[in-house]
């Protein structure tokens, strides 16, 4: 059975009388959205401060190292020689706690930070359970041992305090200040190294 004309008209602007009215209805809804918005500026509080000094020593590059150091004492009637294999880990790195107030500095949502210089964190990075005696032929001394580890200190000393090992830890030291400076909400961040 087919419609009367008059009733299709009265159905599309039924439609189209809905239609503007569900427009009209969500024009108005977003006209009382809520907004959320960023404070434009942020300050470097002191608890900011304290929180990246408290960190302490952050190590940006890990080196193992092994050093094999012997020595022979030779003698008219006999020769001693001892032979030790040396393990130690050099941490390079620096000490948050040398950062000062004057080594950052807050503009708006920008941040400036001198970071300090990179060093060996523990000196002490001889692993003496690890060592070895490689070959030990007669008695040695405290003294004598203590001088063969001196002699293993250096050589690892500066096979891993190079120049090129010191900017790997310095370039990494730079990102991850960056990265922690932005999950502080820093936009525009400034790293100079000492």
């Amino acid at each position: 059975m087919k419609q009367p004309p008059f009733r299709r008209h009265i159905i599309v602007v039924a439609a189209t009388v809905v239609i503007i009215a569900a427009i009209v209805a969500i024009a108005r809804c977003t006209e009382n959205e809520a907004h959320l918005t960023t404070p434009k500026t942020i300050s470097a509080s002191p608890t900011q401060i304290k929180q990246i000094r408290d960190i302490g020593q952050w190590e940006f590059l890990s080196i193992d190292m092994e050093e094999l150091v012997d020595t022979i004492d030779k003698k008219m009637i006999g020769s001693r020689r001892l032979a030790r294999i040396y393990y130690g880990t050099m941490r390079l790195g620096f000490d948050t706690r040398a950062i000062g107030k004057k080594d950052i500095a807050v503009h708006g949502d920008t941040v400036e930070m001198t970071i300090p210089p990179i060093t060996l964190l523990d000196r002490n990075f001889i692993d003496e359970a690890r060592t070895v005696s490689f070959f030990e032929a007669g008695s040695w001394s405290h003294t004598e041992r203590k001088q063969l580890r001196r002699r293993a200190y250096s050589k690892m000393y500066a096979r891993g305090m190079t120049r090129k090992n010191i900017e790997n830890a310095r370039n990494n030291a730079v990102i991850q200040m960056r990265q922690l400076l932005r999950a502080m909400g820093f936009n525009t961040i400034e790293i100079r190294t000492r």
